[in-house]
């Protein structure tokens, strides 16, 4: 009678922290005509197909790609060598190793080729990968990314939400002011030592007079 071929637990040599019969991420087990396990006994997937699964016993490598790529759906380079995986596009992500098909960034977010994560649009506030929520009126944000919106300087104000660039900020009439991200024309108010029946008609305190508020 022939001897079977018996399976062999796969055992981190490196580390000794997994149990037989579990093993890394890109490695597995394999079967050998013996009854023990050991150091080493875990093997590499291939080059070409160097995923698989924590805890695989058996060959269980997968062709897959990085993260921020993908497979190919069209065609790969020839067995002798060169890669499968193509760089995500511009506005989809990709944020782990495996086999998976690039995603497409969610709402109010975009992102350059190869990316692992979207990021907020200019005028969008959040951690990369989202959720983004748009500048408020009397705000902006120029950039890319989980930066804050800006508000709008003292003396400005700014109707737009979404706003992309400081010159979104208009000034206050002359000789009035604003407090800093104000939203409308109407938070512009005469300056101290200014006066006047509109914002479009302040002018100084006459001489021996002063006025020490905003309004």
């Amino acid at each position: 009678m022939l001897c079977l071929l018996c399976r062999v637990a796969c055992h981190d040599s490196t580390t000794d922290t997994l149990p037989d019969g579990k093993n890394t991420e890109g490695t597995y087990g394999f079967d050998v005509a013996r009854t023990d396990s050991g150091p080493n006994s875990c093997r590499e997937c291939p080059d070409d197909a160097p995923f698989s699964p924590a805890g695989s016993s058996t060959y269980a490598c997968e062709m897959t790609c990085g993260k921020g790529q993908t497979l190919s759906t069209t065609s790969c380079p020839s067995p002798s060598g060169g890669s499968c995986c193509i760089n995500c596009e511009a506005g989809k992500f990709k944020a782990s190793n495996g086999p998976m098909a690039c995603e497409a960034c969610p709402a109010n977010t975009s992102s350059y080729s190869a990316a692992v994560a979207c990021q907020c649009k200019a005028g969008f506030t959040g951690l990369d990968g989202g959720p983004c929520t748009e500048c408020v009126a009397g705000k902006y944000k120029s950039s890319t990314g989980s930066g804050s919106c800006t508000p709008c300087s003292i003396g400005t104000y700014s109707a737009k939400i979404q706003a992309t660039a400081v010159t979104t900020c208009s000034a206050c009439p002359r000789s009035a002011i604003s407090p800093e991200a104000s939203a409308t024309r109407s938070d512009c108010s005469c300056a101290t030592g200014h006066t006047g029946p509109t914002i479009l008609n302040c002018t100084e305190c006459q001489a021996a007079k002063y006025k020490p508020t905003t309004g």
